[in-house]
């Protein structure tokens, strides 16, 4: 008899496969200056959980962490948006650019959750990035707030993606 085994599948690679409009292909991108698509990105001190993952190649890559920050804090967004902006990408429209929240019945035990993302593209390295910060709760605080204070940090950056498809399958503006 075989037994079975159980695995949890932690909230970052939900998070991570429910961003499935993400093309995982490994591509033939050639240029090997940059291998760490996320290495812009500075890790505040206080983050734990730190997870740098490849997704399906080099071309697709992910950094993950959590830290402690009072909803409805922006600050590592804000953070990272100037980064982005100083680095030359063009930040896009469309999406959850402000807090929203849903129920999320595949999570049972903590089945709220309050997100806000923000996209962004680089035409001339044919980049297409994406910032989420995610609470999960078990239950509303007051005012549809979250019942702690854990923000879920996902960067998502994937390189060699048609840019253009990307934009009207995400309906983003990128001006």
């Amino acid at each position: 008899m075989s037994k079975v085994a159980i695995v949890r599948v932690p909230h970052y690679l939900i998070l991570t496969l429910s961003v499935a409009l993400w093309t995982l292909s490994s591509g033939c991108y050639s240029n090997t200056a940059e291998k760490n698509l996320v290495s812009m990105f500075v890790v505040p001190e206080m983050a734990y959980d730190v997870k740098r993952i490849t997704l399906g190649g080099e071309n697709n890559q992910q950094l993950f962490f959590r830290i402690r920050r009072p909803y409805p804090s922006k600050d590592i967004l804000n953070s990272y948006d100037h980064d982005l902006k100083l680095a030359g990408w063009t930040k896009c429209v469309g999406g959850k650019e402000s807090w929203d929240y849903h129920r999320d019945a595949s999570l049972n035990d903590r089945p709220f959750v309050h997100q806000i993302a923000h996209y962004w593209i680089n035409r001339a390295d044919e980049k297409l990035g994406i910032v989420i910060i995610t609470y999960y709760s078990k239950q509303l605080g007051g005012k549809h707030q979250p019942d702690n204070d854990v923000q879920n940090v996902a960067v998502l950056v994937q390189r060699g993606v048609n840019l253009e498809k990307e934009i009207s399958v995400l309906s983003l503006n990128c001006k």
